[in-house]
């Protein structure tokens, strides 16, 4: 794992899973299901980044980043953070950014993407 806390965290949430999920899906709830998936932030980005045409190393090398592949990284961080599933620091240590830097380029997609449909 990738943090100090991690495996435990793992452990706990495997645990919580076991003693209240029921072992089969429920078709009724597609919410609960996801549950049962296993979510690896490095697929998702993998996948994400090919997707987006995305070179995640060169976005997170702490230099400064253009703007088209500004909106990408920030797409890309968007979409992981809208899973719920991984911190601000996660992402942000994938992406080199500081976890404010998440919080604040999540906020200003998630204002973005609205506007943007239409």
């Amino acid at each position: 794992m990738c943090c100090p806390g991690a495996m435990e965290g793992r452990i706990f949430i495997d645990d919580i899973k076991n003693r209240f999920l029921k072992a089969k899906r429920d078709v009724e709830l597609p919410n609960k299901n996801s549950l049962f998936k296993d979510c690896d932030i490095n697929a998702l980005l993998k996948s994400g980044s090919k997707f987006l045409k995305l070179d995640v190393k060169s976005v997170s090398n702490g230099k400064r980043v253009g703007v088209s592949d500004r909106d990408k990284r920030d797409l890309l961080l968007y979409m992981l953070w809208k899973t719920g599933r991984f911190s601000n620091k996660e992402i942000g240590g994938h992406l080199g950014l500081s976890y404010s830097a998440v919080s604040q380029r999540a906020k200003i997609m998630n204002r973005k993407i609205p506007m943007e449909k239409n």
